[in-house]
This record gives C-alpha cells, structure tokens and sequence, in this order.
C-alpha cells in the first residue's frame, strides 16, 4: 500500500468545480514511523501543519495513520 497524499474534506467542499478530480485536493503526507516517541510525532505534524500521519515500521511498510488528537490524547489524557 503506498500513501501519497491525505485529503482534506472541507478542501473539496468548498471548491466550486465539482468535476475536479480528487487527486487534486491531496496534500503531501508526513512519514513517521511506528517508534517515534510521542511528543516528538506532536512536534514533527506541529511543525509542518498537518493534521494526520502515515505510520511506517522497519520495512519501511505503511502500517497506519496517527492524527494529532490521538497523540495529543496520548500525552495528555483523554480529551
């Protein structure tokens, strides 16, 4: 599986062509992988403004997706 990109939906909402293909609307994703330390994923999706990133392991194999009120939750509490 290979991530390229993350749709936002309040992107494709508000465009005003509805023939636009959703490629389109892809922001380039950040890679972290599955070891990183919590509040250093924060850093790294504060850093770069984004909201969700691809969780890779080892193999450099996409293996899940962390957004940032998951790592929030996890360093802070439940929210």
């Amino acid at each position: 599986l290979n991530c390229t990109g993350v749709v936002n939906i309040f992107d494709c909402l508000s465009e005003k062509d509805d023939s636009r293909p959703v490629a389109g609307f892809a922001r380039q994703v950040i890679s972290l992988h599955e070891k990183e330390p919590a509040d250093k994923a924060l850093l790294a999706l504060q850093l770069k403004r984004q909201r969700l990133a691809v969780i890779r392991n080892d193999d450099n194999k996409n293996v899940g997706i962390v957004s940032i009120e998951d790592l929030l939750e996890e360093i802070v509490g439940e929210m």
